[in-house]
């Protein structure tokens, strides 16, 4: 998928020499259109005024970008996606990176308005999420995948569990293990794990994510796992996103 073009429509104002006007830097006020290039109008009145798309964002050729959802619901219920993770990726050299969304991120999501991206894939589907990605962060993404609750539990299951040094301690509901201590969790452990937030520490919560992310990356590419796939990989989707 190609990113949609975001270049600015030519000035109205007559001109010898017409010339395109470049997106504004101060925020749209609510109630008011900005250069919307190839994306859609809001069609509620914004709450929060809407700030112009980003762009000029440029990725090596090779590079490709994965979109990593977490729902917040078990399958085949979406419900918001708490979890979101763009993975960058460079397939022949074998190098990858995970950028985590803040999932209450206010963004202009295209033909709704401004709302907390968590609630995008719900308005719709992938398209609302890639398309708020592309104006919001400059990229769409190539390829997705969307990964329920109960499929993420029965994955790390199958998997016999993952071994972490925990970032932080378990409250007892989840297991009551403590912070420092390296321990295997089972998948609903694991899942707890993840999902905690204390008040609005979302940076501490990304940081637990990617760190389960690398362990069960690990773990996978370990003792024939990766034969295995086909039989961990239940439940769940993935498929290319319509721009």
């Amino acid at each position: 998928a190609t990113s949609p073009s975001l270049q600015p429509t030519p000035s109205a104002t007559s001109s010898s020499t017409p010339s395109p006007l470049p997106p504004s830097a101060t925020p749209t006020p609510a109630g008011t259109l900005p250069v919307w290039g190839s994306f859609a109008a809001p069609r509620e009145t914004p709450v929060t005024p809407i700030p112009p798309p980003l762009e000029g964002i440029q990725l090596p050729d090779e590079v490709q970008v994965l979109l990593l959802l977490g729902a917040d619901r078990i399958q085949p219920f979406v419900g918001r996606t708490d979890s979101m993770q763009l993975i960058f990726y460079h397939p022949r050299l074998g190098n990858a990176s995970v950028l985590s969304i803040p999932p209450d991120l206010m963004v202009y999501i295209p033909g709704y308005t401004m709302q907390r991206l968590n609630i995008a894939y719900s308005l719709k589907d992938i398209r609302s999420v890639s398309q708020a990605i592309a104006y919001n962060f400059g990229l769409l993404p190539d390829d997705w995948a969307l990964v329920n609750m109960d499929t993420f539990v029965d994955y790390v299951d199958e998997m016999g569990g993952i071994e972490l040094t925990l970032l932080e301690t378990l409250p007892d509901s989840c297991s009551g293990y403590r912070g420092g201590q390296t321990v295997r969790l089972t998948g609903d452990e694991t899942l707890c794990y993840m999902r905690l937030r204390d008040g609005m520490n979302e940076p501490q919560r990304a940081a637990r994510q990617q760190q389960v992310l690398r362990g069960l990356f690990l773990q996978m590419v370990q003792n024939g796992n990766l034969l295995k796939l086909p039989e961990f990989f239940v439940g769940g989707y993935r498929n290319k996103p319509l721009a």
